[in-house]
């Protein structure tokens, strides 16, 4: 059997050391492997869809969740917006007039909906929600603590910004950007570098001639004040019969510094750099090719969504331990930058179990072998390029199959554990002798 290491207690300041220390020693020892990355999401302007995009050198490969009675239909050309939020693993979005929230990662049919819709601040017919974009890291100027921050762009050139914990909005702010965009133009879409404190605000033209797409850099805490700008120019020879209209749509994968941006019809992405000179800052769009946005209907917003975890075996129960074939460790949230709230959870335990050990590997899962250690299943959390963490907990009565936990595990904003990754899995012991072992977890940290 295994034998728990003397520990800490988890908590989400523990959690930040520890990923800390893991970066570093990884760092002298090994080369981290691939591993599956986000989704691009899309909301559909008139019948509302969230259609799921796989974005490769082959194309942008679509399936779609219908949003038909969770949001209404697109309030004009210019509305609508959508937003991942890394904290609940689901997505706002917005037609022009309201929010909502809802699960779209693996949904089929229809989309689940986590809340239902409601007046977005600030929100009338004439000042319509043109983009949105979470800051799962919340904003410091606000003063709400373990929260979220949910940015909205408006038809009228305002910017509005609120904290956001699960459904609930608070401390709204707004600022004028007329200064900022000048006459003639609009935000139509926004997007995040949550690991520089950067958001994006995807700037087009009303005239029906030129579109003049602008991207202005403003940083998180101080958003009406622009900081650069880059023009999104598409090239001709990548892509020789593609024209990009006015922005509808925007999404940025910090992680790979790779931006996408939508005009409803075609996506186009490029690696969107901004770098700090002694005068400022400058910002630069660099295309890297574009495809054919999937779906019924043009888009209205894009949202780069964290993948879900990989789950690598199965639960088992033996001996003396109550069978619960619907036991199952999981992730809770998603393992993004910022993210304060992501849980390793224990789910569906048997209830006479006494004590659990959760495993914290800092690699995949192992899909197969395993380490072997008397138990019905092995041990499949990663043992290279470091031996695991083991955590030993007591587990409270419980009866049937309701046995759970959760430990918290907090990831700070800091670029160095981009691309860390990370397996769980729990062993729990019943009086008698029984063991029961569940299934493992990995995901890797992004900056989405």
């Amino acid at each position: 059997m295994l034998h728990p290491m003397p520990m800490p207690a988890p908590s989400r300041v523990w959690s930040a050391q520890c990923l800390r220390w893991a970066v570093g020693s990884i760092a002298l020892t090994a080369v981290l492997a691939p591993a599956q990355g986000p989704t691009l999401m899309g909301l559909s302007a008139k019948t509302p869809y969230v259609v799921r995009h796989t974005v490769s050198s082959s194309g942008c490969q679509a399936t779609a969740c219908s949003a038909a009675g969770r949001v209404a239909a697109q309030a004009s050309a210019l509305a609508g917006g959508a937003a991942w939020d890394g904290r609940q693993g689901r997505m706002w979005v917005s037609a022009g007039l309201g929010l909502t929230v809802l699960e779209v990662r693996e949904a089929t049919g229809a989309c689940g909906e986590t809340c239902a819709a409601f007046a977005a601040p600030g929100a009338s017919s004439a000042s319509l929600v043109t983009g949105l974009e979470y800051i799962e890291a919340g904003v410091k100027s606000l003063a709400v603590p373990d929260a979220g921050a949910l940015f909205l762009a408006y038809s009228d050139q305002r910017l509005g910004w609120a904290a956001a914990r699960g459904c609930a909005l608070a401390k709204f702010t707004t600022c004028d950007l007329s200064g900022v965009l000048g006459v003639g133009r609009v935000v139509a879409a926004l997007a995040a570098d949550d690991s520089r404190g950067f958001l994006l605000l995807g700037t087009s033209s009303t005239s029906s001639t030129s579109p003049a797409n602008v991207i202005h850099v403003v940083s998180v805490e101080n958003p009406c004040v622009s900081l650069c700008q880059g023009v999104v120019s598409v090239s001709q020879t990548l892509c020789p019969s593609v024209r990009l209209g006015a922005i509808r749509g925007m999404a940025y994968d910090g992680t790979t510094d790779r931006l996408f941006v939508t005009d409803g019809a075609t996506i186009v992405y490029g690696t969107f750099a901004v770098t700090r000179t002694t005068s400022g800052y400058t910002c630069r769009f660099t295309h890297a090719g574009c495809c054919t946005a999937g779906g019924p209907e043009l888009l209205t917003g894009l949202a780069l969504a964290a993948p879900p975890p990989d789950v690598v075996g199965s639960s088992c129960t033996a001996g003396s331990c109550t069978t619960c074939s619907a036991m199952r460790g999981l992730v809770v949230g998603d393992a993004v930058l910022g993210n304060s709230r992501m849980v390793l959870a224990l789910r569906g335990a048997p209830g006479n179990a006494t004590a659990a050990v959760l495993g914290l590997g800092f690699g995949p899962c192992a899909t197969v072998g395993g380490i072997p250690v008397g138990a019905c299943a092995p041990i499949r959390v990663a043992f290279q390029p470091l031996r695991p963490l083991l955590f030993s907990f007591a587990l409270p009565s419980s009866v049937g199959c309701t046995g759970q936990l959760d430990v918290p595990v907090a990831i700070p904003v800091e670029r160095a554990l981009l691309d860390l990754d990370l397996s769980a899995q729990w062993l729990l012991s019943c009086p008698g002798g029984g063991t029961s072992v569940t299934n493992c977890v990995h995901v890797r940290i992004a900056a989405l």
